[in-house]
Parts: structure tokens; C-alpha cells; sequence
């Protein structure tokens, strides 16, 4: 009878249907597809309920080819010092959260962040809720990698925004 009961509680929870759908807000403002040399490496769209980005937002990832997640957490990090973003003593601290919540991707997959209004951010891939920041300015500028204005991809950002 428990080993019924258990293949029952598996069933269910491993129904993709029952998975936890990133709740994005409700306006796709831009997407854009971002290549490194010649190699296509995702595509990223731009959620937010109006253009100026206030309150809620969200960043889809789909990706376009496999990564590990060591490398999207370091380059994560990478583009946030190239900012100058926050206090220099946190990026450790930040590669660290972010290699305990990035996973390694395949094509295909899909990484969405959504920053919440609290300034907190949760992480899903695919349809699983996989992680979140509960830092501010780690979430801030986690974000800036694309959205500031000094952001290392301009054109990038302009095509996220709609521009």
C-alpha cells in the first residue's frame, strides 16, 4: 500500500502540468537575440506591465545551444563589474548564490528571472522554480546586465525596450 501511495505522489509531481509557471508580467515590450562571435546563444524577452519598468519585470531566456551553469554565473558576475554595480566585496558572495541557483542548460531550455516588487528575484527554469535572490542590489544589478545604460550590449537593450 506505501509503495502505491508513493508511485501515486511521483506520478502526480512529475506531471509537467502540475510545474510551477514563471509568472510573467503582462506585456512582452522586446526581445532580442544575443550571439557571442559567431555563435547564437539565446534569445531574451522583455516583460514588464509599461515601458518605463517600474514594479514588476521579467527576463525569458531561451537557449540556443548548451552552458554550464559556472560559466552563466561567472558571466553574470563578469558583466555586473564591468558596471561597477553595488559594492565590489558582494561579487563573491553573489558567484556563489548564483552557482547554488543556475543550472546547466541546454538548447531548448529556458531560464526566466522576475523581479518582483519587493526588489526580490525568483529564478525558474523551464516550468521549476529553481532559486531567488532576496538582495536588492543584487537584483538590480542582476537586471542592469541588460537593462542599463551601461549595459556591454546597447543594441541588445534598445531591442529589449522596443527601440
Amino acid at each position: 500500500m506505501r509503495l502505491l501511495k508513493l508511485l501515486a505522489l511521483l506520478l502526480l509531481f512529475s506531471n509537467p502540468s502540475f510545474a510551477q509557471e514563471a509568472p510573467l508580467p503582462h506585456k512582452l515590450i522586446g526581445s532580442a537575440d544575443f550571439k557571442y562571435l559567431f555563435w547564437n546563444v539565446y534569445k531574451i524577452d522583455l516583460y514588464a506591465n509599461n515601458k518605463s519598468l517600474n514594479g514588476e519585470l521579467a527576463l525569458k531566456l531561451t537557449y540556443k545551444r548548451k552552458l554550464y551553469a559556472d560559466k552563466i554565473a561567472q558571466r553574470s558576475i563578469d558583466e555586473i563589474s564591468k558596471q561597477n554595480c553595488g559594492d565590489k566585496r558582494n561579487y563573491n558572495n553573489w558567484l556563489n548564490k548564483m552557482k547554488t541557483i543556475f543550472p546547466d542548460v541546454k538548447k531548448g531550455d529556458t531560464l526566466t528571472g522576475v523581479k518582483e516588487k519587493l526588489g526580490t528575484t525568483t529564478f525558474y527554469k523551464n516550468k521549476i522554480k529553481i532559486g531567488q535572490f532576496k538582495d536588492k542590489t543584487l537584483t538590480q544589478c542582476f537586471f542592469n546586465i541588460w537593462l542599463s545604460p551601461k549595459t556591454t550590449q546597447p543594441n541588445l537593450r534598445a531591442k529589449l525596450l522596443g527601440n
